[in-house]
């Protein structure tokens, strides 16, 4: 029985971690997720993020994450950035796929083994376009919509059109309903040069599992680091699904086995 109790809480473990889509790497400040309404809890360093979660960062502010396939994100100061949806299958790319929403604030973004293998499995929404890739390196930030590309290309898309941007270039959608125009880095509103300054001079390396490379198994290396990060500092649902289950194993337990209820109660009890 105990053989069987062990493999329960093994395996509900085991799922809490997996819900990881992403570990934070570095932050600073005050940066905070949730997912719909629940109240946010703060995040740090090894931190799991999960799909759904929406993370935001206050003044002075900053976060960098890495997804389990490579895919690094940085958030700089009052940004919203919601994980709409993570999937990663290192033996299926093509069925891998990331929907990501930049609510409001700056983010820079670069692209890991998903887009490497599938740009169409990357979208990033904003409120003023869609924002597509095709192997890149690239920053946006809202107030309107600011675009530049770092390396690759970027493509935005609103009811108007689309518009590509290469490398070098520097984007600006007006609205939904506006088409994407190239504009002079010099037209960027002083904010925006601002955080696009800070974001730049993050180093970030994509492309690639987290950890480089795939484990014997086929699983990718990013995935196992990512999950072992997670152990360090797990996310709120992760942490509940993981206390529900240690609660679960001793409840049978100690209905299996009065003798050892009565035992642990002697010890605990004041």
């Amino acid at each position: 029985m105990t053989r069987f109790l062990i493999a329960i809480f093994v395996l509900l473990y085991s799922s809490a971690l997996m819900a990881a889509a992403a570990v934070v790497q570095t932050a600073s400040g005050d940066v905070k997720a949730a997912i719909g309404s629940a109240a946010p809890v703060m995040v740090t360093q090894n931190s799991a993020l999960e799909n759904g979660m929406t993370v935001t960062t206050g003044d002075n502010s900053q976060v960098v994450m890495k997804f389990e396939d490579g895919q690094v994100v940085a958030l700089n100061a009052n940004t919203s950035f919601k994980i709409d949806q993570y999937h990663f299958e290192q033996a299926k790319p093509q069925k891998s796929s990331m929907i990501f929403s930049l609510l409001k604030g700056a983010m820079r973004a670069v692209t890991g083994l998903i887009a490497k293998n599938n740009a169409n499995a990357f979208t990033l929404h904003t409120p003023s376009a869609t924002i597509g890739i095709r192997g890149t390196d690239f920053m946006a930030a809202t107030g309107s919509l600011y675009l530049q590309v770092i390396n690759g290309t970027v493509s935005a898309t609103t009811s108007a059109g689309t518009t590509a941007f290469a490398v070098g270039q520097t984007g600006f959608v007006a609205s939904l309903s506006a088409l994407p125009t190239a504009i002079a880095a010099a037209q960027l509103p002083a904010a925006v040069a601002a955080s696009f300054s800070q974001l730049g001079s993050i180093a970030m390396a994509g492309a690639g599992a987290a950890a480089g490379g795939a484990t014997s198994g086929g699983a990718a290396a990013g995935g196992t680091a990512a999950t072992s990060a997670a152990v360090g500092g797990l996310s709120t649902v992760a942490v509940v699904g993981t206390v529900a289950a240690v609660a679960a194993v001793a409840a049978i337990a100690a209905n299996d086995n009065p003798t050892a209820a009565a035992a642990t109660t002697t010890v605990t009890a004041p």
